[in-house]
């Protein structure tokens, strides 16, 4: 965590402890190397089954399309880019729209509590010991 006080414990602390509690291996600062530029994505969250989201957190608009470069050369499977406010949000989305080469990828341009929402939408909650409880009781003994 190399930014300001939103940037890390506002926005970026919050969405990876939500990834983590769903089972995701979250990695900051993860190093890329685009179009012989060194990187960094503020972080991965890695699935158990193998899918990998890239979250980036974004002030301004400024950014955007260095964004989608770092995620795919990552090769994650998804964007997030996470924005303070509404109006960076719309401001985000328009700038996606005016890009002349569609990114490769899914790219989600979400406010915190939206993030939140489509973590625990898309990625429900383990069943950590259950599993095993509810095959011995099926079980005949």
């Amino acid at each position: 965590m190399n930014g300001g006080y939103i940037h890390d414990r506002s926005l970026q602390a919050p969405l990876a402890q939500a990834f983590e509690q769903v089972g995701a291996i979250v990695r900051y600062q993860v190093h890329s190397r685009s179009c012989g530029h060194t990187g960094y994505s503020d972080f991965t969250a890695l699935f158990p089954g193998g899918q990998l989201i890239a979250v980036e957190i974004e002030m301004t608009t400024r950014r955007i399309e260095n964004d989608i470069r770092k995620a795919n050369e990552l090769e994650a499977h998804e964007l997030w880019i996470i924005v303070p406010n509404r109006r960076v949000l719309q401001a985000s989305q328009r700038r996606l729209r005016q890009l002349q080469a569609l990114p490769h990828l899914p790219v989600f341009v979400l406010t915190l509590p939206l993030a939140l929402q489509r973590v625990s939408d898309c990625f429900p909650l383990p069943l950590v010991g259950r599993g095993k409880q509810e095959i011995k009781k099926q079980s005949p003994d």
